[in-house]
């Protein structure tokens, strides 16, 4: 079970397809490197013979980094002609009885959800993404977490006090595979294999 995880989300930068590809495209290599306790890339504008690696992560293990990557219902509006390969159920979430809901932490094109063992490669990760965003894609908003692991190994506690997810299904289960993988005809091929997820941004 991963801890201090950190989400944010990115609006692309300008609406032509060329950015649109050029962001994910930095990003999965960069993905690839960090997951792998590697260098990540160089960033397009760093200048021949010179680098901007820092020893942030330097020597430090991994810590079962994972990166995950989700586009948003915005993503499918005019700018790009993707409507027709539009998630059928990818709609913003309506307003619920209570909310206060700020436009500022809301939306988004892609969503960026970094999770580790280790705080410090968790930062990072971020400072690696963040550093492929010039001309490409704009910071939205960003929320820090944790979670914490149980002495007796059981569910953590989430910041109500209730355990959270000891219902869910099993990963590699029959149960699991039916409520998280996409495998209808009535989405998108491209969807296949996928899943949702929903968020929702509090102060």
């Amino acid at each position: 079970m991963l801890k201090d995880p950190r989400r944010g989300a990115v609006d692309v930068a300008r609406p032509d397809r060329a950015t649109l590809r050029d962001l994910p495209t930095g990003w999965t290599a960069t993905a690839a490197a960090l997951t792998a306790g590697e260098p990540v890339p160089e960033t397009p504008c760093t200048a021949p013979g010179f680098s901007a690696h820092t020893d942030f992560g330097t020597d430090l293990d991994p810590a079962r980094l994972t990166l995950t990557f989700g586009l948003g219902p915005s993503l499918f509006d005019e700018r790009f002609g993707l409507a027709a390969q539009r998630p059928r159920h990818l709609h913003p979430l309506p307003e619920f009885p209570g909310d206060m809901l700020n436009p500022a932490w809301s939306g988004g094109d892609v969503l960026v959800q970094i999770c580790a063992d280790d705080a410090q490669i968790v930062s990072h990760a971020f400072r690696a993404l963040r550093a492929r965003m010039p001309g490409l894609g704009r910071l939205r908003w960003t929320q820090h977490g944790f979670l914490t692991h149980p002495a007796d190994g059981g569910t953590p506690r989430n910041m109500f006090g209730h355990k959270d997810g000891t219902a869910n299904p099993r990963s590699g289960t029959a149960a699991f595979d039916r409520a998280v993988w996409i495998d209808s005809p009535d989405e998108p091929g491209w969807l296949h294999g996928g899943t949702y997820l929903v968020f929702r941004k509090t102060a």
